[in-house]
């Protein structure tokens, strides 16, 4: 899956969106915003009923700094 668009826009947004959306969750799909959502899961499953499969789309959480993931 190639999300490079998605990654692109929602940085050139993140600002933006920090100041009325921080900690929640953008679905985001090319250069579109569905909304925002208080949990992922609420988020991805917005996601998958308004976009369905047959696209990837983003979820990612609106933060000033993405947090680090440690998987071991």
């Amino acid at each position: 899956m190639d999300l490079e668009t998605e990654a692109r826009w929602f940085e050139s947004k993140r600002l933006e969106w920090l100041v009325e959306q921080e900690g929640r969750f953008a679905v985001v799909q090319d250069e579109t915003v569905l909304g925002f959502f208080d949990s992922w899961e609420e988020a991805f499953r917005q996601g998958v009923k308004h976009l369905g499969g047959a696209r990837p789309f983003l979820v990612k959480e609106v933060l000033a700094v993405d947090r680090k993931l440690f998987i071991a």
